[in-house]
């Protein structure tokens, strides 16, 4: 609570905020989606970005010990936005919906500086909520795989049989 005060006394004595923004793009699609809660929206004038104003709420990681790294996302409603652009997903694709997540400052002169990010996560499946559509954004899964053999005792003899 006392870092939360901090940086909110921080920010405001800089007349800045800090503004979450995600970047939703798939293969199917032509364009990637700019969405953030920051009304009326804003430009990131390094990349070139325009992100536009969507009713939601970003839930980032609470600890620096979690190391998921999951993002939650609640759309407040499926609106006109986003719902036109999830549509154009096919249902039955095995690709993953791709989703960057953001930090910026904005300041009183509505200059916009990238503050966190990019966190590239993977949306699972999008889920009712009660106050609209949400989901999850998490990191690739890289531990699935194996490589190597495993040296057990059994297949390799062990060092006590080697050397007796």
């Amino acid at each position: 609570m006392l870092e939360q005060a901090r940086a909110i006394l921080v920010n405001a004595t800089r007349g800045e905020q800090v503004v979450d923004a995600v970047i939703l793009s798939h293969p199917a699609l032509t364009e990637s989606l700019y969405i953030t809660p920051w009304h009326p929206g804003f430009t990131d004038t390094v990349n070139n970005w325009t992100f536009q104003y969507v009713p939601m709420r970003v839930e980032k990681p609470g600890t620096v010990e979690n190391l998921s790294q999951e993002f939650k996302v609640v759309l407040q409603d499926m609106n006109e936005v986003a719902g036109a652009y999830l549509d154009q997903i096919p249902i039955d694709t095995e690709i993953p919906v791709t989703a960057n997540f953001y930090s910026y400052y904005i300041d009183v002169d509505d200059n916009v500086s990238v503050a966190d990010g990019p966190y590239s996560l993977e949306i699972g499946e999008f889920a009712s909520e009660p106050d609209g559509i949400g989901f999850s954004a998490t990191p690739q899964a890289t531990n699935v795989s194996k490589t190597g053999e495993r040296g057990t005792i059994a297949r390799t003899g062990g060092l006590y049989r080697q050397y007796t």
